[in-house]
């Protein structure tokens, strides 16, 4: 019975290990690994969440010293950096196997991705609002006829569509 119950210990102990690994936490468990894990764990996500964050923001920056600081400059901003976002996040879709161990598995990955995803489209979303923010002062009325989906303007019919792709795309997902 002695030799059953070590043999019961160890096997709970390597399960232990297994799921704390797993998770990316065996530092908490096994505290003389904690050093060495916390500084693998953040040399290896550190290059991909630079490059993700990267590709988030070059559009926005290098559109942003040409920008007014209005409404109509902020919206401007926020549709580059929705639209950086969204790369970055359609980015984080592809299962390369050296991304996959750099974000601490696939599950975490597509944490951030789904982040991403999220944060693109709420930047999307306040991109209209704020542009049509800056015809606010010129009569609501104007603001209104800028948002209208009847608004005969190419630009504002492509806004519609790409809204109506993204939206139909994110739907499909959840």
């Amino acid at each position: 019975t002695r030799n059953s119950l070590v043999s019961s210990s160890a096997d709970i102990a390597s399960y232990q290990k297994s799921i704390f690994a797993a998770f990316g936490i065996w530092h908490l468990a096994w505290p003389d690994n904690r050093q060495n894990k916390k500084i693998l764990s953040m040399r290896s996500i550190a290059v991909p969440v630079i490059l993700i964050i990267f590709v988030a923001l070059l559009p926005a920056v290098t559109v942003a010293s040409s920008l007014p600081l209005d409404a109509q400059g902020i919206g401007l901003f926020l549709g580059w950096l929705g639209a950086g976002s969204l790369v970055a996040s359609l980015l984080l879709m592809i299962r390369n196997p050296y991304w996959v161990s750099c974000f601490g598995g696939l599950q975490q990955m597509y944490r951030w991705h789904h982040g991403m995803g999220v944060l693109s489209f709420v930047l999307l979303l306040m991109h209209p609002m704020l542009l049509a923010g800056y015809y606010v002062p010129l009569g609501s009325d104007i603001a209104e006829e800028y948002l209208s989906p009847l608004n005969p303007q190419l630009i504002n019919i492509l806004g519609w569509l790409a809204l109506a792709i993204i939206t139909l795309g994110m739907a499909t997902t959840f």
